[in-house]
């Protein structure tokens, strides 16, 4: 919500016309699944209730549901991220790492970080981009606990 009004991001309306055009059949099965589990009751307690007093509520579910589809969205490009970043043939660079030197998310922000460097310098060296990324993090123990 920005200013009191709903914003729905380009990217998410891009999914939503994709999964129309695209995944119809699969719609459908969702639907069906939710009638099954639950949908069908709601949808004739909804057709008792009077336009006026459900709008609000209306509206709120309309925003949850963009929110959480977007967070799917999201999830789903990071993880096709890192998925690409194993392809670049850093599978191999991470097995050679010591986890006892870093932990998993220092590892992780810098799988991202040069994830998100190759897309746009492609020709970079993954491997080399990874190690600079886990020096910039890293912190010696004995540095550490000095202050």
């Amino acid at each position: 919500m920005k200013n009191g009004r709903f914003v729905v991001s380009y990217r998410l309306l891009a999914l939503l016309q994709w999964l129309a055009d695209n995944e119809g059949k699969a719609f459908k099965h969702l639907i069906q699944q939710a009638m099954k589990h639950g949908l069908t009751d709601e949808l004739r307690i909804l057709e008792t209730i009077q336009v006026a007093d459900i709008a609000e509520e209306a509206q709120q579910s309309i925003i949850d549901f963009f929110s959480a589809t977007e967070k799917l969205l999201d999830e789903s490009l990071d993880e096709e991220r890192v998925s690409r970043v194993l392809t670049n043939n850093l599978l191999p660079t991470l097995k050679q790492i010591d986890t006892d030197a870093c932990d998993q998310t220092m590892l992780a922000r810098s799988v991202s970080r040069t994830t998100t460097q190759l897309e746009s310098n492609p020709a970079d060296n993954p491997q080399e981009t990874l190690y600079k990324e886990l020096l910039r993090r890293w912190q010696p123990d004995g540095l550490k606990n000095r202050n």
